[in-house]
């Protein structure tokens, strides 16, 4: 009676001792016991087995997630380089290409007026930019040659137009101003508006 109540203690502490959390005089208890019950042994070995197969399976998973973990970040750095790429692509085409599109083609026009209410003659400049397609994407105005009234009505006019005008510089006798009015128009439309009125046109 007493070694099978003696069984029913050793494998209900046998999960305990497999675990190493048992004290010395329990382990002593214990191996004493398992070295005389063959069943008590058997039922240990079985415990065995089952923890080196779990540990073995254990392992396998770790190895597997790794795995996945590897192949996880290796995908992430390809889309990450892809995106890089892709962005690396937009930024070219809509700055470095788009700027090198228009930076190809000027063409200047000038003119000399009079202004009958100051008396005074002032030239008019303007530089046109084309892209490769011949459309206008920018317009620098020049006004030279200006008196200090001419000036102040100039700077006037310019004001009541801000929304066509940009980048206002006024340096000595000179005014020059970004317009955007003739922004889109083709080089051809240009070409046709300067000469009638009659104004030098260089290409440059």
């Amino acid at each position: 009676m007493r070694k099978i109540n003696d069984c029913k203690i050793v494998q209900n502490l046998l999960p305990n001792y497999i675990d190493g959390i048992t004290d010395n005089e329990l382990n002593a208890y214990i191996e004493e016991h398992l070295n005389n019950c063959e069943k008590c042994s058997r039922v240990k070995q079985n415990m065995d087995d089952n923890i080196t197969m779990e540990n073995a399976n254990t392992i396998k998973e770790v190895k597997y997630l790794k795995k996945i973990k590897k192949k996880a970040i290796f995908t992430i750095a390809i889309c990450l380089i892809l995106l890089f790429a892709l962005l690396c692509g937009l930024d070219y085409y809509f700055n470095y290409e788009h700027i090198a599109n228009w930076k190809y083609t000027n063409i200047i026009v000038q003119s000399e007026e009079f202004d009958y209410q100051t008396n005074t003659a002032y030239n008019i400049t303007y530089i046109f930019t084309f892209n490769k397609k011949g459309i206008c994407v920018d317009t620098r105005l020049l006004l030279s040659n200006l008196n200090k009234d001419m000036i102040d009505v100039f700077s006037e006019a310019i004001t009541e137009t801000a929304t066509e005008i940009a980048n206002v510089q006024i340096l000595d006798n000179k005014i020059t101003v970004n317009i955007d009015m003739y922004n889109g128009m083709k080089k051809e439309e240009i070409i046709n508006w300067a000469n009638s009125f009659s104004y030098d046109i260089i290409e440059i």
